[in-house]
């Protein structure tokens, strides 16, 4: 049974849109062309590439000031992701058993308007919820699970495809993650019940304080939305959207499908995608053949335009039936 996702409370640099636009409507202010929004950003140096992100300084703002205080000391300058697990995570982790971690914590925060979307950040912590320290992690795929367990403080803007290009760097299996890692008993795990080490380790050889400018077009899109993961004894989909989807406006949506729950050292293979199609029923009924990412496989892209407000059933469907539906309630 699909089920509904929550709708959050609009951050308020999303609800400052809406309400300009709707005095613009009423004749209140005379329409001019918006300038960019800027935001605090942070941005990545790597051998593969760089990325940029944005800070939720308004939703999670302990964890945003923690961040850049240490971004400030050059912390993370020469620190690399020593865990990386295609379709969940790449992570800063210490593999020294946490000696040249700082020892300075910051209490969980997880409003309820930021999810985990691909390419936000979280803060890795243990059993205790406000143990949270300089470890963080980056999502390569969407999903609901970590939902008020962790704190999602930042989302990737620009350069996502090199985050995905640094969960795909050759690696080797080390072992049970909760052993390795210290994840909070209970906390899932993706990707087999292994961890993986990168053979080259991949380094953050810069890290700045940076100004992000975002059109207001492109600024409505954040926070991302995120369904209910659907998971099986092989599988998890997870359903993203922007957070200005609305009735007669096009929006690109994603579909992450990552294998899981093998044996810990083999993984079961991706669901077959190759022909898989979206079919969209409600107000109005559609199929879309979505397109899938051919250096990230199991992301599938595509548009879709509501052509009514109301209630829509989204399916993922491949040549074997059914692989996950959610349930999008459109204004």
């Amino acid at each position: 049974m699909p089920v509904h996702p929550v709708h959050p409370v609009l951050p308020t640099r999303v609800a400052t849109l809406l309400v300009l636009t709707a005095l613009v409507l009423a004749g209140c202010v005379t329409p001019t062309t918006p300038g960019p929004l800027h935001f605090a950003g942070l941005k990545f140096e790597t051998r593969l590439g760089s990325f940029t992100a944005i800070l939720f300084e308004n939703e999670t703002p302990a964890s945003a000031a923690f961040m850049q205080k240490l971004v400030d000391a050059h912390y993370y300058d020469g620190r690399a992701f020593g865990r990386i697990i295609p379709g969940f995570v790449i992570q800063e982790v210490d593999r020294t058993g946490g000696t040249t971690d700082q020892k300075e914590h910051v209490r969980l925060e997880a409003p309820r308007n930021v999810s985990f979307s691909a390419g936000a950040f979280g803060i890795a912590r243990d059993a205790d919820p406000d143990s949270g320290g300089s470890e963080f992690f980056i999502m390569d795929f969407a999903t609901s699970s970590l939902y008020g367990n962790y704190t999602a403080f930042a989302q990737v803007v620009g350069g996502l495809d090199v985050v995905h290009a640094i969960a795909r760097e050759r690696a080797v299996n080390t072992g049970p993650a909760s052993s390795v890692v210290g994840a909070p008993p209970g906390s899932p795990v993706y990707f087999g019940l292994h961890d993986r080490v990168p053979v080259d380790p991949v380094v953050m050889t810069r890290v700045t304080r940076v100004d992000v400018a975002l059109a207001p077009s492109i600024a409505a899109r954040y926070p991302l939305q995120v369904g209910p993961s659907v998971t099986t004894a092989s599988m998890r989909a997870t359903l993203e959207w922007p957070h200005d989807l609305n009735n007669a406006h096009s929006s690109d949506l994603t579909w992450y499908v990552a294998p899981r729950g093998g044996n810990g050292v083999q993984d079961p293979p991706l669901p077959d995608l190759a022909g898989a199609f979206i079919s969209v029923t409600g107000p109005a009924n559609v199929t879309i053949m979505p397109t899938e990412d051919a250096k990230a496989p199991g992301i599938l892209r595509w548009s879709w335009t509501p052509s009514g407000r109301g209630d829509y059933t989204l399916r993922l469907t491949n040549a074997s039936g059914e692989l996950a539906a959610t349930v999008l309630s459109v204004s």
